[in-house]
């Protein structure tokens, strides 16, 4: 559970998997990216 602001808009997220914590983190990751809301890195 988090959240980040963009801009003065906060977008919250959560992510519910069972099983690893670690792969929890990089699909959250991989979705902020996607949408935006977070900097791709390479």
């Amino acid at each position: 559970m988090g959240f980040v602001v963009i801009d003065g808009h906060p977008y919250v997220f959560v992510a519910n998997l069972d099983g690893s914590g670690a792969q929890a983190k990089e699909i959250t990751l991989k979705i902020l990216r996607k949408r935006g809301l977070l900097p791709c890195f390479s």
